[in-house]
């Protein structure tokens, strides 16, 4: 367009609508100009700042409300079914949920429920926030229901049938079951977990195999005193024919029915051993701890010494210390199944000196089977990267190549190790 007051050219306005289009236009050329690998077309355009994210990313900018497995639902390791599996020990709080409401609810029955899960889950995640350890499961999931029911303003009936709901969900939980979130030391949580799963059962078969020896091997001294003189005294002998006992000569009755018992004796080399099996198998006290921490200061926590199954040690090599942990465990238990075995032996009368006094005259944790070895209390050896790559690499390689079984956790923090 000419102006002709003027005499000027000018350039016709455009509407905003058309700027736009037209604007949209040379973008998508340009993007699909980049696209094809056009080098000058990325010439073209601007290099976004780093506050700049994808407009679908947005809903994720908070944090709080992205969801993960933790926190953990730590399941006691016997069911009413029997015992759990590894993969049933631990459960993420949504699994949990989902698999606890619709065992508690079938069909279509706490749909309220049901739908706020996702909540019920924010709720309880937000409350433990970084708690270090464990903690009881019905505390968080009853005060995350009242903080539902208050959330939802429900009427009176409504409300009584969502707190009814709620007291079915939470009669899913297991007794001794907790929950763990995500914090500094939930590695070492989730091993000592794992340990009270394993052997709180072996323990308990372990009493009940002990109870069988001591009932055995008390037999077997009880029908050896049936044959002494001792056992076969005047007294008892009248008693045992009741109001004619005038008539009888009760010390030639004595010696007659004590003939008539056998005259074999045990041999005092069997006696003695089976009453020094007895003797220790009777004496026995289970250790309640259950796990042995051994590092060189670096985990410094306060449930590592407020609870009696766990014993926490500090040591400047904490390889070669959790070698000698072991070692006193697994001779202590050496004694208690070496007497177990003993006394199997005796029980079934194929105790055979020649070979079996050589064999536990040099018992050892080498000689257990997997069933002992998993008795023993796991020695669990916390170690920093660069000392185990320094001067702790001998007792390191020791301890490999011995074959105990004590476990081995290095700490690799990357601003050292990693530079």
């Amino acid at each position: 367009m000419t102006d002709t007051k003027s005499g000027t050219t000018q350039l016709p306005v455009l509407p905003p609508a058309v700027k736009d289009a037209k604007a949209s236009r040379e973008l998508l050329f340009t993007l699909r100009h980049v696209h094809l690998g056009d080098p000058g077309a990325r010439e073209r355009l601007e290099t976004p700042g780093e506050d700049i994210l994808p407009a679908h990313l947005n809903l994720y900018r908070d944090t709080s409300r992205l969801r993960y497995d933790y926190p953990l639902v730590l399941l006691p390791a016997a069911g009413g079914d029997g015992y759990r599996t590894t993969f049933e020990l631990v459960q993420p709080l949504s699994n949990w949920l989902k698999q606890a409401a619709t065992a508690a609810m079938p069909g279509d029955s706490g749909r309220v429920v049901k739908d706020h899960l996702p909540w019920l889950e924010h709720n309880i995640r937000q409350a433990l926030g970084r708690t270090d350890g464990p903690v009881a499961a019905v505390e968080p999931l009853q005060a995350a229901g009242i903080a539902l029911q208050e959330h939802l303003a429900l009427d009176v009936n409504e409300r009584v049938r969502l707190d009814e709901d709620l007291g079915k969900l939470q009669q899913q939980l297991p007794d001794g079951t907790t929950i763990l979130a995500y914090g500094r030391y939930v590695a070492l949580h989730l091993m000592v977990h794992a340990i009270h799963s394993r052997v709180l059962p072996r323990r308990i078969r372990l009493n009940s195999l002990i109870s069988n020896c001591i009932k055995g091997l008390r037999s077997l001294l009880q029908v050896e005193w049936n044959k002494s003189v001792e056992s076969i005294e005047p007294a008892k002998a009248r008693d045992s024919v009741g109001p004619g006992a005038a008539m009888f000569n009760l010390a030639a009755l004595s010696e007659v029915m004590d003939y008539t018992r056998g005259t074999s004796a045990m041999p005092a080399e069997r006696r003695q051993r089976i009453e020094t099996s007895l003797k220790t198998l009777e004496q026995w006290q289970a250790d309640p701890v259950l796990v042995y921490f051994v590092h060189g200061g670096a985990v410094a926590c306060d449930w590592l010494t407020g609870d009696p199954s766990i014993a926490e040690q500090t040591a400047a090599n904490p390889c070669e210390r959790a070698t000698e942990v072991f070692d006193q465990q697994a001779a202590r238990l050496a004694q208690l199944f070496a007497a177990v075995r003993i006394a199997q032996l005796e029980i079934n009368g194929i105790y055979d000196p020649a070979i079996h006094n050589p064999w536990f005259a040099n018992f050892n944790w080498e000689g257990f089977n997997q069933e002992e070895l998993l008795l023993v209390p796991s020695v669990v050896a916390i170690e920093g990267a660069d000392h185990v790559a320094g001067d702790g690499l001998l007792s390191f390689s020791r301890l490999l190549s011995s074959g105990r079984p004590v476990q081995v956790m290095i700490r690799v923090q990357a601003s050292k190790e990693l530079g």
